[in-house]
């Protein structure tokens, strides 16, 4: 709770956290802002669902995009985000304010009790272990830091982000320090960068993107193969800040084709052998993965599989992609979701081509990792490693340490025989209920 922010954010002092309001929510306004002077953001335009959404989740803000609601109704009033309950309460009684403050004290409870079990492993009542990897790229403040010990590795580091924070492209000296920062703040733990992954909600101003299906178009690995040398230079930043730690595995976003993976290796290679050039010794070699966010790769895993060392899916672009709904439409945001029978299948599909078929490690980065629900459909069906926001590892982690891996195999038996999204949900919440987990559950 906290009072707006005024349209011209040179005329606020920002002494007090307060509540951003704008037509558009983007992620680069996000990062602009100190986050400690943010109590939440409302946005007119997009969906839970669009990347700024996601980065506001991962710095932990209540969210609330797509409110149809004049922007001068609401301009230095004091009002309620509920990013739990999607509301948006304005002027809110004393009544409504008590009620709220009960809920904080109620979050603060749990917290509590995550707190006591944070670092312990995220091993299940039966014992087996889940990697917990985080999404990192956004920030890295005192409060991920602080989640080091949490962690098994990075499953995701978004390596756009610090394109867009910028005016023009950043020099390969400038991606090389970036990179070396990240990979020395995370020694000793595995870490996956992803190549640039812009277009579709994520644009450059300094590279124009004027499409009429952004989601269709010219994004990720096809941004990055048009323009090869921003994307040798950015493997060469990569490779060079990997020198001392070792650490960096890389992945390409929004792999369609072997085409693909075969152009953008070949890119990396002459990227490796320049280095090793120009340093006069053989260094070390990152594995390469592909994500599967395009409905097409699950029909080639098979032929990329001798190609690459690994998989991550994206969950939200696959999602999207599958159930041929824009994840930043409000109109049609209610279909978007992860629990849907088709998609329940298509993550199964892809588990068990990987594990049994093709002999390829897979987790899931995705949004679904990070909510507790879908942490247990995924490793019902037998995912190992799931990638999440900062602010969802040390939940996720409880929630893991008290299940039963037996009992959620005999859950997904049951789900994937649905065909309907919300029974499927309820299974798992039901199961949750049982374990007694539900009241840690948003």
């Amino acid at each position: 709770m906290s009072r707006l922010a005024h349209s011209y954010l040179e005329e606020f002092d920002f002494k007090e956290p307060v509540i951003l309001l704008a037509e558009e929510i983007t992620a680069a306004l996000i990062a602009e802002v100190p986050r400690e002077r943010i109590a939440g953001i409302v946005s007119l335009q997009g969906s839970g669902n669009s990347i700024a959404a996601i980065l506001a989740r991962n710095l932990n803000i209540p969210t609330l995009i797509g409110v149809d609601i004049p922007l001068q109704k609401l301009d230095r009033h004091l009002f309620i985000v509920d990013g739990i309950r999607k509301e948006l309460l304005v002027d809110p009684t004393a009544g409504v304010l008590t009620e709220y403050q009960g809920m904080i004290l109620d979050n603060e409870k749990n917290s509590k009790i995550l707190l006591e079990e944070q670092f312990l492993p995220a091993d299940t009542e039966d014992g087996v272990h889940i990697n917990v990897n985080l999404n990192a790229g956004l920030s890295f403040d005192e409060k991920e830091q602080s989640i080091l010990p949490l962690i098994d590795g990075v499953g995701l580091y978004r390596t756009e982000i610090e394109f867009m924070m910028h005016k023009n492209f950043p020099t390969e000296l400038e991606e090389c320090r970036h990179y070396e920062e990240v990979l020395k703040n995370f020694a000793e733990k595995k870490v996956v960068m992803r190549t640039m992954d812009v277009g579709g909600d994520k644009p450059l101003p300094y590279l124009p993107m004027n499409e009429l299906n952004p989601f269709l178009g010219w994004r990720g690995i096809r941004v990055s193969l048009d323009k090869p040398n921003l994307l040798l230079a950015q493997f060469r930043a990569m490779l060079k800040a990997n020198r001392k730690y070792e650490n960096l595995s890389i992945m390409l976003p929004m792999i369609s084709s072997l085409d693909e993976v075969l152009a953008a290796k070949k890119l990396l290679d002459q990227a490796y052998n320049e280095i090793c050039e120009e340093y006069s010794t053989v260094i070390d070699y990152p594995k390469i993965g592909a994500m599967i966010e395009v409905p097409a790769v699950l029909f080639i895993l098979e032929d990329l599989a001798p190609h690459v060392d690994f998989f991550s899916i994206g969950s939200n672009d696959l999602t999207q992609y599958t159930l041929a709904v824009d994840r930043n439409n409000p109109k049609v945001s209610k279909l978007y979701d992860s629990f849907q029978p088709s998609m329940l299948r298509a993550f199964y599909r892809i588990f068990r081509i990987c594990d049994k078929e093709i002999h390829r490690p897979i987790s899931v980065c995705g949004e679904v990792a990070g909510d507790p629900l879908g942490a247990l459909m995924l490793i019902s069906i037998g995912y190992r490693e799931l990638s999440m926001n900062y602010t969802s590892v040390p939940l996720v982690k409880y929630i893991l340490r008290h299940v039963n891996m037996s009992e959620l195999q005999e859950v997904f038996a049951k789900a994937i025989k649905l065909q309907d999204a919300i029974e499927i949900r309820n299974l798992y919440r039901d199961y949750a209920n049982k374990k007694g987990l539900l009241s840690m559950i948003k």
